[in-house]
């Protein structure tokens, strides 16, 4: 009986140390989402400085164009940054240093 609860125990205390293996390795996977996206903007960013450099003044629309699309790719990329954010700190709370200093 002895030897079947210490088996029955070590049986548990594995299922949680593989609980809060997944967990952890959840948690960096979110975070490097978060990277990811954070650098997908920081690239719009990049490129957006670099179009409105570029940009010169057209008998067309082109201008406003090009500055609509730039908009809609901050604004949807935000967005999408936002709420990931959002999820990972009501998950998981706080973000590491590194990413707050990217952010």
């Amino acid at each position: 009986s002895f030897i079947k609860d210490v088996d029955l125990e070590t049986s548990h205390l594995s299922e949680v140390n593989d609980l809060i293996l997944t967990l952890t390795e959840r948690k960096f996977q979110e975070q490097e989402k978060l990277r990811q996206n954070a650098c997908t903007i920081l690239s719009i960013i990049q490129r957006t400085k670099v179009q409105l450099i570029e940009l010169r003044p057209t008998i067309n629309d082109e201008t406003d164009q090009k500055l609509k699309k730039i908009d809609d790719d901050l604004t949807t990329n935000y967005e999408l940054f936002e709420q990931s954010l959002n999820n990972y700190k009501r998950v998981y709370g706080n973000i590491s240093d590194d990413l707050d200093k990217m952010i």
